[in-house]
């Protein structure tokens, strides 16, 4: 019975941390100007999230993510991740490729290997064959 409601308000929660990752850039790509981000915050990004906001509780100044000028502007790198690791794994599913050692050897070489000595959008479509896809994203929350 867990397991049929696993997915339960997933699309809620992804849709909460996209309102995160808009607030993360808003925040990156501006001067220190946080009475129109407030105003931003409320208007545009509650509305996307669709959840309820205190206004006296600031959430964007305890939005922790964005304090570290280490992750600046890169919180959306949660989401974008989990598509792109979805999109490794569904070619691994279609091909029944979970053990195969040749799968493996590629996937390290297209991107294990290589670090951050290219572009990961190359390295992605070197691996998959194609260009990114969010298709496996939106069937993992359907």
């Amino acid at each position: 019975k867990m397991l049929k409601f696993k997915k339960l308000g997933i699309g809620g929660m992804y849709q909460g941390q996209w309102s995160n990752s808009m607030l993360s850039l808003d925040m990156y790509r501006r001067d220190n100007d946080l009475i129109d981000l407030k105003y931003e915050f409320e208007d545009k990004i509650v509305k996307i999230s669709q959840q309820k906001h205190d206004s006296n509780s600031h959430f964007e100044c305890r939005f922790g993510h964005i304090s570290s000028s280490l992750y600046a502007s890169k919180y959306y790198s949660y989401i974008w991740s989990l598509v792109n690791s979805l999109d490794i794994f569904s070619v691994i599913k279609e091909n029944n490729a979970f053990i195969d050692p040749v799968f493996g050897r590629k996937l390290y070489e297209c991107i294990l290997s290589k670090g951050s000595s290219e572009e990961y959008d190359v390295m992605l479509e070197s691996f998959l064959g194609r260009k990114s896809s969010t298709d496996a994203f939106y069937d993992y929350l359907n």
